[in-house]
């Protein structure tokens, strides 16, 4: 399956699912049965993805990923960027 369908998969799971979490963890086991060498080759790009967390207050805190390859994001909010949602992120960005 090429990526451009795997990127429209997760459009579909997003207006599905409750969260983008939740799309993403879906997305990325479809991707990992499909075709493992995508998501081994993902995978190592998300191992390669320095993070910069920064706290706002009490509790408050949001979390960027910065890599090469994958295009300014927004923040997530919290201390940790789910790696699913990472994972869809970079899938999105190859298939452009």
């Amino acid at each position: 399956m090429a990526t451009s369908n795997f990127h429209n998969r997760y459009l579909e799971l997003l207006e599905q699912a409750g969260s983008e979490a939740e799309a993403a963890r879906k997305l990325q086991k479809e991707v990992r049965k499909a075709s493992p060498e995508l998501a081994a080759e993902i995978i190592a790009k998300i191992e390669e993805t320095k993070f910069e967390v920064r706290s706002y207050g009490r509790g408050s805190f949001f979390c960027w990923a910065n890599h090469p390859e994958l295009p300014e994001a927004d923040p997530w909010p919290a201390a940790r960027f789910p790696k699913a949602v990472l994972f869809a992120a970079f899938l999105c960005a190859m298939s452009f």
